[in-house]
């Protein structure tokens, strides 16, 4: 119990750290999410995959994550305007790739770039609510990443 309670003390100071050094920059709530998250990657990657180093996920085909960051740029509010096309593919796949991947008794994890982890799992909340979201920034450095299937690829 002790050693639970401080961690969960350490995990409060991370967590206050955090909002403290960003929120001097900014007061952008998904950028105060973003590097609050960053901060407890190891703690958050940890949640998913255990004591694990090499982490399976799905990623986005390069030209599909621009074409979102060009969408979100366009849209500041953080709500993705992508053509409807585009979004539906986006989904469906992904959660085809999340289903095969619990199939396989492994974790469904999207990762993505960081501004791009918010919109994502809003986008994706209903389509395939046990996938993860992760931004790049919360992935530790110490981990070993192996891509296991990439939305939007060309068969």
């Amino acid at each position: 119990r002790a050693q639970e309670l401080a961690s969960s003390k350490a995990t409060l100071r991370t967590i206050l750290d955090a909002v403290a050094e960003t929120g001097a920059q900014t007061q952008n709530p998904a950028d105060l999410t973003n590097a609050v998250r960053s901060r407890l990657g190891r703690f958050i990657v940890h949640r998913i995959y255990g004591q694990t180093r090499e982490l399976d996920i799905i990623a986005l085909d390069p030209e599909i994550e621009r074409m979102l960051g060009q969408a979100l740029s366009t849209n500041p509010g953080e709500a993705l305007a992508v053509e409807p096309g585009l979004g539906e593919m986006i989904v469906s796949r992904t959660a085809e790739a999340s289903e095969r991947q619990e199939g396989l008794g492994l974790p469904a994890v999207l990762l993505v770039p960081d501004r791009l982890r918010t919109p994502l799992a809003r986008l994706m909340k209903r389509a395939a609510p046990r996938l993860k979201v992760l931004g790049h920034g919360e992935i530790p450095d110490f981990s070993a990443i192996r891509v296991s299937t990439v939305v939007g690829a060309q068969a």
